[in-house]
């Protein structure tokens, strides 16, 4: 029997499309390479076949300035590292979709209104996420929101306006840019909403991990005093795969890619358990090495 490592986490609700661009460099860090990593989030062992496309965002542009196909097998985790082009500085919009009918150099929108003229040149969009590095470029398109993603807010709380790093909690999919620059040099995480989300993370976070479970937010808020001290008591532990609980009872477990497992024969990994605790039900971040 083996005690793990233990993080509590305030999420209840997964949510996860078939897949989801789960962590890439949007203006690395040194020189521009010509290629960079991109991580996809998928279904463990399924394989993958795809575009990246990438949108020029500065104003209202709309020209297609990146296009590759992608192709490879998830990992145990859902985790799926890919190389594209790198991405001209932000603002941009990537979009990660089974296939594109268009081109290189195409203009998506014609008449410079911030909206995609024929959606239709996308076939099965995952997920399509809006970099911007002005406030203007923020709001100048709604290229990502038109195919069902998102686009990001540009916050004014930091010297540098290009993120060199963006990626998904691993929990609940939510994005998060990581920014550094400065005098003094100072590294600070932002939300979508662009607040300043630095204190909610490890240091680890601050670096890329491309193949390897991402960063989660560390914060919890517990307004039950004798919740909050059962919860200081409990401790997860393993035994032959399966996962237990010092206090409470557990209800339910999630893999890392949101989805439901039986809590029997698990492989090492990371994944959210369900305990109910005072008739309160926590989640808990638990780490198993078996």
């Amino acid at each position: 029997m083996k005690n793990h490592l233990l993080l509590l986490a305030s999420i209840l609700t997964f949510t996860m499309n078939a897949q989801l661009i789960n962590e890439f460099e949007p203006n690395p860090l040194g020189s521009d390479p010509s290629s960079v990593s991109m991580e996809i989030k998928g279904s463990p062992g399924a394989s993958f076949s795809g575009v990246v496309v990438s949108i020029d965002s500065d104003g209202a542009d709309g020209n297609v300035d990146r296009l590759t196909a992608v192709t490879g097998n998830f990992d145990a985790n859902g985790l799926l590292v890919v190389s594209v082009p790198d991405f001209e500085n932000p603002s941009f919009t990537v979009i990660l979709a089974a296939s594109f009918s268009g081109n290189l150099g195409d203009d998506l929108d014609t008449d410079d209104n911030g909206q995609i003229d024929d959606t239709s040149v996308f076939t099965s969009v995952y997920d399509a996420i809006l970099i911007p590095d002005s406030l203007a470029d923020a709001t100048a398109t709604s290229y990502a929101t038109q195919l069902g993603g998102i686009s990001l807010s540009f916050s004014n709380d930091f010297p540098i306006s290009e993120p060199y790093l963006l990626f998904r909690d691993t929990f609940n999919n939510e994005i998060f840019t990581v920014y550094t620059g400065g005098s003094p040099t100072r590294t600070e995480i932002f939300d979508s909403n662009g607040t300043n989300m630095t204190s909610s993370f490890s240091a680890s976070a601050f670096n890329s991990s491309f193949g390897e479970v991402n960063a989660t937010n560390n914060n919890i808020t517990l307004s039950n005093n004798n919740l909050k001290e059962k919860l200081d008591m409990l401790r997860l532990f393993s035994s032959k795969g399966k996962i237990k609980s010092s206090q409470g009872n557990i209800t339910r477990v999630f893999n890392a890619q949101g989805q439901k497992v039986l809590n029997e024969n698990l492989v090492s990994g990371v994944y959210i358990v369900i305990v109910v605790i005072n008739e309160q039900t926590q989640p808990v971040k638990f780490i198993l090495n078996d």
